[in-house]
């Protein structure tokens, strides 16, 4: 079947490059924590965590959300980068849940086994929950896996806007012996396979290429979570969750959940108004700071080269811009304003708390004179300076200014960078599509459990996501999928990170960190790089 067209390819790439940047949520155990307020100990998960006897029932949490959804479908390719997968967590379930350090366990809720049964080809059987139900009492079966897989891998172009990377890795997907069993045989190896083994959306739905591709950009999916929604008002930018009556764990504590839409410095001042319990801060001023939580965060800037034309073809010329690279200073400037530690980006492949990083991180030094070597060598000299440009897609001041500081950072060693801003509508059509720049800057979430997710920014040439100009074809990629054990896995992941930084056409530059101000007495929620809430144990502290 023929691919859809770049331009709709690009879109969550896309709606990376205009957000620049985003921060940020189960819950393994209900071990307290000390403080709301402290920054979390291992940089990953900061909220207050209370047994579910100790929240009591009822209340309204209200939470700040950056934007109005473009799709309530998160399987969406338009829905990858924006704040859809936070919004319909309360609505929504899988079988495993990503845990603190960005591992997972099965989720007892939606299933009774996850097990890898066979490793060549890779094979998963999963048990599902018989209780578990649609939001209209349909029983959430292998049928519904069955057909999520058909319509996200890729094969159907009445699919076009689905995002279908690791979907498509699947080969078949086999029912059990009932409807509430089944058996993914994988294609390839993916570490992160078990984020492919969930049945997503009900069978009538993903049938449906209407359906996948229009009815849920303004409605809400079928919810098979502990929350419903119940009201979307886009004139005043709010959407109402409340009990889903159709839930059969245990009860939510909370009465409703409120969304309201607005820019991160609007959300302060309301919540300083006492309008949300839950905002995202893009300063910490006029928020008490024993209200304000702080993670690691789970998005990361970088600067992209394009290989693929110009002299950035010369891989000394890219380590001579790698090196002429203040990433402290930039780690300061997206740090600072929120109060948080600057962590510069030491890795293209894991994020700081997440499994293995200390092994696969290599955190490097700013070494302007021996930039200035390279570039001489290259035949770059005061006389001969390079110039290069860098488009900016207008509407972030954060991305702005990180772009204005590249150029100055880079003026020191006599590289001369152009910035033009161009408009979010256009930068896909003018910038993405026919790789019109030198350099671009934007941030990247996580690879979650394995650099799997990572691979099309840099493989194949005509990956929607590789936007280097060329096909990082050296790098061992597949040695990391052929690893079996963890050890093995790790130690092939930091040589894939040591042949991608030779190559030096992504730059990791500063991780984003994730800000929140949360109103006491608020438990089970809040900053988080990777965890997401339990949203049935979210509510109030029954003691405030």
């Amino acid at each position: 079947m023929p691919r859809p067209p770049r331009t709709l390819l690009l879109l969550p790439l896309l709606l990376a490059v205009v957000l620049g940047g985003c921060t940020g949520g189960s819950d393994r155990d209900a071990r307290p924590r000390p403080s709301a307020t402290a920054e979390a100990r291992d940089g990953t998960t900061a909220w207050v965590r209370a047994d579910p006897t100790d929240v009591r029932r009822g209340g309204t949490l209200r939470i700040g959300l950056g934007s109005l959804p473009v799709t309530f479908n998160p399987l969406h390719a338009g829905a990858v980068g924006t704040d859809v997968e936070r919004l319909v967590g309360p609505t929504t379930g899988q079988v495993v849940r990503i845990t603190e350090d960005g591992g997972w366990e099965v989720d007892p809720d939606h299933a009774r086994e996850v097990e890898v049964v066979a490793d060549d080809p890779l094979t998963v059987a999963v048990r599902l929950n018989p209780d578990a139900v649609w939001d209209d009492g349909t029983p959430v079966t292998a049928a519904d896996m069955a057909a999520t897989w058909r319509a996200l891998r890729g094969t159907d172009e009445r699919y076009a806007v689905a995002s279908s990377d690791g979907w498509d890795a699947i080969a078949d997907v086999r029912p059990g012996r009932d409807r509430f069993g089944y058996t993914v045989r994988f294609a390839e190896r993916r570490g992160d396979w078990p984020l492919f083994v969930s049945p997503r959306l009900p069978a009538q739905v993903a049938a449906s290429p209407r359906a996948f591709n229009r009815t849920f950009r303004d409605h809400p999916l079928p919810s098979n979570g502990p929350f419903v929604t119940r009201d979307v008002d886009e004139d005043t930018g709010t959407i109402t969750q409340e009990p889903n009556p159709r839930w059969w764990g245990d009860p939510p504590r909370l009465r409703r959940i409120v969304w309201r839409v607005a820019e991160p410095s609007v959300q302060a001042e309301a919540y300083a108004a006492g309008g949300l319990d839950v905002a995202t801060l893009d300063t910490d001023r006029d928020v008490p700071a024993a209200q304000v939580q702080r993670t690691s965060g789970s998005q990361w800037s970088h600067l992209t080269m394009n290989a693929g034309r110009g002299p950035l073809r010369d891989v000394a010329v890219r380590r001579a811009v790698a090196l002429a690279l203040d990433r402290d200073a930039l780690a300061r400037d997206v740090a600072e304003p929120v109060g948080a530690e600057p962590r510069p980006a030491d890795s293209l492949l894991v994020l700081p708390g997440q499994r293995g990083y200390d092994a696969v991180a290599r955190p490097t030094t700013r070494d302007v004179d021996r930039a200035r070597r390279l570039l001489a060598q290259a035949g770059y000299t005061e006389a001969r300076p390079l110039r290069l440009s860098l488009p900016v897609a207008g509407g972030s001041d954060a991305l702005a200014a990180r772009a204005r500081a590249i150029r100055s950072q880079l003026a020191e060693v006599g590289v001369a960078v152009r910035l033009r801003t161009v408009a979010p509508d256009d930068f896909a059509a003018q910038v993405l599509v026919p790789l019109d720049f030198d350099l671009l800057t934007f941030s990247w979430g996580p690879s979650l459990l394995g650099p799997d997710a990572a691979r099309d920014r840099f493989l194949p040439v005509t990956s929607p996501a590789n936007v280097t100009g060329v096909a990082s074809s050296a790098a061992p990629w597949d040695a990391v999928r052929d690893a079996r054990s963890a050890r093995a896995r790790t130690a092939a992941t930091a040589r894939l990170e040591a042949a991608l930084r030779r190559e030096a056409v992504v730059v990791p530059l500063a991780v984003t960190p994730s800000v929140l101000a949360v109103r006491p007495g608020v438990v089970n929620v809040g900053a988080a790089s990777f965890e997401q809430p339990r949203w049935a144990t979210v509510g109030f502290r029954a003691d405030d």
